[in-house]
């Protein structure tokens, strides 16, 4: 069902604000090591929890709520398979034409140099804030950081990547 505004335009409905979310989420687990049989695996399970967990949820907090259920979920799969392989991966692959990012600053592959050339925990915060597009509390909820912890760290981060610039120009 869609709501239209008056000036035409529509608010998704929430069935459809889920969809979006799911596929967002599937993206951010498979761009975080995972396969994409267990990012859908990770995305139904959480799901199922917010089925058991629906009046406890508000429509404010969900975005937020699936990403770190997912992320838990995938976690706690990896565990059970115990293959020893680690979670989290490269935030960009090069060659993967579905993760695109509208920076007009920067050109792509500079981008994904820059990015490899960061801390893990930097390449994951600005993904989240630039790449998925999460507020600082969204953020905050996801890797259990205070909204504080999340602006000193993007903060940090973006430093980070202005100086490997800077570093590159000269």
């Amino acid at each position: 069902m869609l709501f239209f505004k008056k000036d035409g335009s529509h608010e998704p409905s929430f069935d459809e604000q889920l969809l979006t979310i799911s596929v967002e989420v599937k993206r951010y687990l498979i761009s975080k090591g995972a396969t994409k049989e267990d990012a859908e695996d990770a995305v139904q399970n959480t799901f199922y929890k917010m089925l058991i967990l629906t009046d406890d949820l508000s429509p404010r907090t969900i975005r937020a709520w699936f990403y770190r259920v997912a992320m838990n979920n995938l976690i706690d799969m990896k565990r059970r398979e115990k293959t020893g392989k680690r979670l989290v991966k490269q935030v960009f692959d090069a060659d993967d034409s579905s993760q695109k990012l509208d920076v007009n600053w920067l050109e792509r592959d500079q981008l994904v140099q820059l990015l490899t050339e960061l801390k893990e925990e930097y390449r994951e915060i600005l993904m989240l804030k630039y790449y998925y597009e999460l507020s600082y509390e969204e953020i905050g909820t996801v890797l259990n950081y205070s909204e504080h912890n999340v602006r000193t760290l993007l903060y940090r981060a973006r430093k980070a990547a202005r100086i490997l610039l800077e570093e590159e120009d000269k």
